[in-house]
């Protein structure tokens, strides 16, 4: 996908961005700077809902929509949409499925399941005609075992008119032609070979990086209906896909956190021999990531200090520097000044 119309997608009129973090968000790269820009950018939904799929530089990017006249940039790669910009985002969101869509993806492997979809769509067509003298798709090993085992246990069902049926109701349900002839267009099967993005592309006179994210928001969607719906012949092809809401080693500390509050954060970190930075950064990362009633902020951070940080007023929620604020209360630390900063963005636009 090109990087310049997902910065675009991703950027906004009102809103300083960095460009870099934007990339950072959507492929998910796990800090504690990338998921609280996320956070205070509104884009905590999408962390990593493009990951493996982002081609290009930043620099070549940003310079490409300055030229086009669609941000306007500062000394620190930041960047916001213009007049030209917003108009352009629009007509791109015009071309996609709804956005949230997307989100969708940032919680399971995606790109993973829509090769099992595929294959399993091309093993049961060929099924459906007698035929077992194809070239199979090659979706790796264990997935291509796992598709075979579910073929096995299931062909002896309606399974060609059970798994076109579940297409049926769901490009349906889609509720938009070219959305559903590029989802189906996609797929292999009975002397028909699936289309590629720039094949598809042409056809429809859009860009490949659209044609990309309409597929992906697509196949989002069909994981998160069938692993909220009872649709049982297709679970294996859906199972061990979820990701985890937070990193493992950081549910660790969070979880030691939680069930033994006589610990103090010197002794969590020599239970997990950590270094204290990183417990911090763990606990960071749950206070962001999590539900912000899962999260014991009053622990965390202590009234006195949440007391001191709302008195001294900061403008600008979330955007005022750690410099500022500690010369305002000059024993603050940068853990407690974030803890406060996550606190007060998600209590104001609260992430679950």
């Amino acid at each position: 996908m090109d990087l310049a119309q997902i910065l675009l997608l991703f950027g906004t009129s009102t809103q300083w961005r960095r460009a870099k973090a934007l990339k950072n968000i959507l492929t998910g790269r796990r800090t504690v700077s990338n998921l609280y820009l996320a956070l205070q950018y509104g884009l905590l939904p999408y962390f990593g809902a493009l990951h493996g799929l982002l081609t290009g530089e930043v620099p070549q990017a940003v310079g490409d929509l300055n030229q086009a006249g669609l941000i306007e940039t500062d000394s620190e790669w930041q960047i916001r949409l213009t007049k030209s910009g917003d108009q352009k985002r629009n007509a791109l969101l015009r071309s996609l499925p709804s956005l949230s869509w997307l989100a969708e993806a940032a919680d399971a492997d995606v790109c993973r399941f829509e090769k099992r979809f595929n294959f399993a769509v091309q093993v049961v067509s060929e099924y459906s005609y007698a035929n077992n003298r194809y070239y199979p798709q090659n979706i790796g090993v264990f997935d291509s075992q796992l598709i075979k085992k579910w073929f096995i246990q299931n062909k002896h069902r309606h399974l060609p008119n059970d798994l076109k049926a579940l297409l049926t109701r769901f490009l349906t349900a889609v509720n938009q032609e070219t959305f559903a002839e590029i989802f189906a267009q996609g797929l292999s099967g009975h002397q028909v070979s699936g289309q590629t993005d720039t094949q598809i592309a042409e056809k429809y006179d859009l860009s490949e990086t659209i044609v990309s994210l309409i597929r992906l928001m697509l196949y989002a969607h069909l994981l998160h209906e069938l692993t909220v719906t009872a649709e049982t012949e297709v679970q294996p092809l859906i199972q061990g896909l979820s990701k985890p809401a937070i990193a493992t080693s950081a549910q660790k500390t969070f979880s030691l956190f939680c069930r033994f509050p006589e610990l103090t954060l010197h002794e969590i970190a020599q239970k997990r021999q950590l270094k204290l930075t990183t417990v911090y950064e763990h606990l960071l990362e749950a206070a962001i990531v999590l539900p912000v009633d899962e999260v014991p902020f009053h622990r965390l951070l202590e009234p006195s200090r949440a007391r001191q940080l709302t008195e001294a007023a900061f403008e600008k929620r979330g955007e005022w520097s750690f410099q500022t604020a500690n010369q305002k209360i000059p024993d603050l630390t940068f853990f407690e000044y974030r803890l406060f900063q996550i606190k007060q963005l998600k209590v104001a636009t609260p992430i679950d």
